[in-house]
């Protein structure tokens, strides 16, 4: 690392790696809706294991990667990855304080109001705290969860309610 510079590099293909990652026998995890529509982010995270039972096991996110230096890597779908969770500011970094610039939530669009709803029961069946409320100017439910690190992550139908 030079400076603040992130040196990233071009590693060879580890495919054993790989076709472990895709047989994840121990995964014991539902896919979130493949016609989830996300967009790209990149969030630092103040650890990835925690980050991995949220987005993976918790929210159904497919793990993409878990081999990159300090980074976790998730999609929905099969797309290389939605989400890039990393640790690169900091490990056990607190979330930052209410008044501090920055991102405050990512809105996340299902293909459904049902995927919505499913996704609220597998909340209530893991026993997370969160909230499912229509949005009248949307005509949609929300469904708000709070990441470990205090990003408030929205999940809404990308189809109006009729």
């Amino acid at each position: 690392m030079k400076g603040n510079q992130i040196q990233m590099a071009t590693l060879p293909l580890n495919l054993e790696s790989l076709v472990k990652e895709l047989r994840d026998e121990d995964a014991d995890t539902d896919p979130i809706d493949s016609k989830t529509d996300i967009g790209h982010v990149h969030l630092h995270v103040s650890d990835l294991q925690t980050a991995d039972q949220f987005y993976n096991v918790l929210l159904g996110f497919d793990v993409t990667q878990r081999s990159y230096p300090g980074a976790l890597f998730l999609s929905a779908g099969g797309y290389h990855h939605h989400i890039g969770a990393n640790v690169w500011a900091g490990r056990g970094v607190p979330p930052p304080p209410d008044d501090a610039a920055g991102l405050l939530s990512v809105g996340i669009a299902l293909p459904s109001g049902r995927s919505v709803r499913e996704l609220a029961e597998r909340f209530e069946k893991q026993g997370a705290q969160f909230e499912l409320k229509d949005h009248e100017a949307l005509q949609t439910e929300v469904l708000r969860i709070k990441s470990p690190d205090a990003l408030d992550i929205e999940f809404f139908s990308s189809e109006n309610k009729q």
